[in-house]
């Protein structure tokens, strides 16, 4: 199995995890402090699945020459 496939999917069970507390009525700082992550990137996942539904990752699109 490839290691990045696992470190993905323990990034979109983080991301879960951060929206469930958030929802849950902890506050951002208590969420930073328990998980680890910083305070910016809880603010960016829970609005992230405030405006589009998901926590899942983009998709990125590469603009390169045609």
């Amino acid at each position: 199995m490839d290691h990045r496939v696992t470190r993905y999917i323990a990034s979109i069970t983080s991301r879960k995890w951060i929206v469930w507390l958030w929802l849950r009525g902890a506050s951002a700082m208590a969420i930073s402090q328990q998980t680890g992550v910083s305070l910016s990137t809880v603010y960016r996942w829970v609005r992230r699945w405030h405006e589009e539904g998901t926590v899942e990752a983009r998709s990125f699109y590469y603009y390169g020459t045609k």
